[in-house]
């Protein structure tokens, strides 16, 4: 368990401490049976969120941010589905393993979303963000490269 807002800055503007005075607890990554990790919000303002994991299961452009609303989960890690990109990425060589990092990242905005559909082209533009790796994941990638 982790509070964003314990993570304390004498210089951080009003607008950001606003937010994570309403952030609270937002959110929750879990493990589920079958090998999938979901990220679920518990949050009354709406989490935006790039995972190129979920995006790829979907058929979405990698880079695509999807709105939760509070009480929504989304998968976005799915074992089985990496285990055969893995496999797949194996055959082409070592430049598509790394490329398929990717896949194990996900970006978390607590206020506004980012993107081709918003103002904010890059998720540094908003003022509490997140991003989230999986190690477990990323180090199947390294035993096979």
């Amino acid at each position: 368990r982790m509070s964003l807002g314990s993570f304390d800055r004498v210089d951080r503007d009003k607008k950001t401490a606003d937010i994570l005075k309403q952030i609270g607890s937002t959110m929750q990554i879990r493990y589920k049976n079958g090998g999938f990790i979901v990220l679920a919000s518990d949050s009354e303002p709406p989490l935006f969120i790039q995972s190129a994991m979920y995006n790829a299961i979907m058929g979405d452009e990698l880079d695509t941010v999807v709105r939760i609303t509070k009480g929504h989960e989304m998968i976005i890690y799915d074992e089985q589905f990496f285990n055969l990109i893995l496999q797949q990425a194996f055959e082409y060589g070592e430049k598509v393993l790394y490329e398929i990092k990717e896949l194990l990242i996900t970006r978390v905005s607590f206020s506004k979303g980012w993107g081709e559909a918003y103002d904010r082209k890059s998720i540094l533009g908003c003022n509490v963000w997140v991003e989230i790796n999986l190690p477990n994941p990323m180090k199947k990638i390294d035993s096979v490269s």
